[in-house]
């Protein structure tokens, strides 16, 4: 799952790249940044001769007439998940017209492949060679991740069309209450205890702390005050046993799909009967 696009000279997101310059400025470390001039225009919202400020690097110029299409490349590359309720209605209008233009540029310019799903776009990057936030991945916080979505799904059975209240707005997705994330990760650090590390296992409010910060930083969910809301996309992180030279899971799963990155109408979570939610994993 890809964050942002710093990786060498073949892009660079704002956040990301003010955080690295102010780590290098703080430690009086060299550096050396190469830039494709070639990317350029496909990430900046304005020209860089109009610039006052490296802020305005990321805001739209009023004065200039809206580009959507460009827009909506902008929001692909620096997000693995664009939710199609964030769009605007020339966006959404760009995507559903100009789909296969747009994947096409995006797969020749940043390597990445586009799934197009009833709640949104999935941007996988399968040379990972633009991910600075890895997951799946190693480690016991995103081993931890990847589990939970796996048991909420299997304990909330989402279906299509499941919709949750977020900061007063119905969006795609499914609520899971903090109770529910509490347990299934008490059960999941009891389960996992000889590999997991000491001090999130004797802590479970560190490791919900965790768990949570990588799975909003990668958009698969959205913090409220009664819990998580799980993006549809979770439906596409469920763990699958490992087998020795097996291609990326993304990778199959876009070859298993026709088109590959052709739109297509289907939601993003299983095909799973409903059921009331469960208070325990």
């Amino acid at each position: 799952m890809r964050r942002t696009t710093v990786q060498g000279a073949e892009g660079l997101r704002g956040g990301t790249l003010r955080c690295l310059l102010r780590g290098w400025g703080e430690r009086n470390d060299e550096a050396l940044l190469t830039i494709n001039r070639s990317l350029l225009p496909q990430l900046l919202a304005r020209p860089l001769y109009t610039l006052e400020q490296p802020d305005q690097l990321w805001e739209p110029d009023p004065d200039l007439p809206a580009q959507p299409r460009r827009d909506l490349r902008r929001r692909i590359i620096e997000n693995p998940l664009v939710r199609r309720e964030d769009l605007t209605e020339p966006e959404r209008d760009a995507l559903s017209r100009e789909r296969n233009d747009v994947a096409q540029a995006l797969s020749d310019a940043f390597g990445l492949e586009l799934e197009v799903r009833a709640e949104g776009v999935l941007a996988y990057d399968t040379e990972e060679e633009l991910t600075d936030v890895a997951f799946p991945g190693n480690g016991t916080a995103r081993q931890a991740a990847l589990l939970l979505l796996d048991a909420l799904v299997d304990t909330l059975r989402p279906s299509s069309g499941a919709e949750a209240l977020v900061r007063g707005r119905i969006v795609p997705g499914v609520l899971a209450t903090w109770d529910l994330v509490d347990a299934n990760l008490e059960h999941l650090a009891e389960q996992n205890s000889r590999n997991w590390r000491n001090d999130v296992i004797d802590n479970l409010d560190r490791l919900r702390a965790e768990v949570v910060q990588i799975l909003t930083s990668v958009d698969l969910a959205t913090v409220t005050d009664d819990g998580l809301v799980l993006h549809a996309a979770c439906g596409r992180y469920r763990p699958e046993p490992v087998r020795s030279n097996a291609k990326p899971r993304s990778l199959r799963r876009l070859e298993a799909t026709p088109g590959g990155h052709l739109e297509q109408t289907e939601t993003l979570f299983p095909d799973l009967p409903a059921t009331a939610p469960q208070d325990q994993p």
